[in-house]
């Protein structure tokens, strides 16, 4: 789990595409941090894996086969558990499947 702690009473977490948390999900999570906010971003795909734009079949075919809506839903809703308690805004942002997700 990709995470920025700045003492914010604000936290977003980034849902990342069916390509785990790849270049682009750092840079979202920088920029945020930049703003003094917090940001976690969770890799909902198991052993962590990380593809490539150009595997889009092979990534989605690993959500599909390997994580799911269930699961994935489940893992952010232990996360949202989680940090509930400590923060006093948490947003919930994602990009293409993570939409959905969120």
């Amino acid at each position: 789990m990709l995470t920025y702690n700045n003492n914010s009473d604000t936290m977003i977490i980034v849902l990342h595409e069916i390509y785990g948390v790849n270049k682009h999900i750092v840079n979202v999570c920088e920029t945020l941090s930049k703003y003094q906010y917090n940001s976690i971003a969770p890799n909902l795909l198991k052993d962590n894996i990380v593809f490539n734009y150009d595997q889009a079949e092979l990534a989605y075919r690993n959500f599909m086969d390997n994580v799911g809506f269930e699961e994935a839903i489940k893992q952010i809703k232990q996360i949202l558990c989680n940090v509930r308690p400590h923060y006093k805004r948490i947003y919930v942002m994602g990009y293409s499947i993570g939409a959905t997700l969120a």
